[in-house]
């Protein structure tokens, strides 16, 4: 994971994935930043600061057993509807 980034806050340093993929990250959109290097150096993940949560992911979180990434995911939409309300 990239310090600094919202993905680092989640997972930490370092996290396990299921990734196998055979295409990647050609270039990055507008306003994206890295958020993550497989250890072949490849782009695992990707994210936009200027969201308040805004991840990609190019591993299979659904086939792992970590569940942070979900539990985050919840946890910022449970507060944004408590904002909103």
């Amino acid at each position: 994971m990239e310090e600094g980034t919202l993905l680092a806050e989640v997972l930490g340093e370092h996290a396990p994935v299921k990734s196998h993929h055979h295409q990647g990250f050609g270039r990055l959109g507008s306003g994206l930043r890295i958020a993550a290097h497989a250890d072949d150096g490849a782009v695992e993940a990707v994210e936009d600061p200027s969201r308040r949560f805004a991840l990609g992911v190019l591993w299979h979180p659904e086939a792992g057993e970590d569940l942070r990434l979900f539990e985050a995911l919840v946890s910022e939409a449970v507060r944004y509807r408590v904002e909103r309300s």
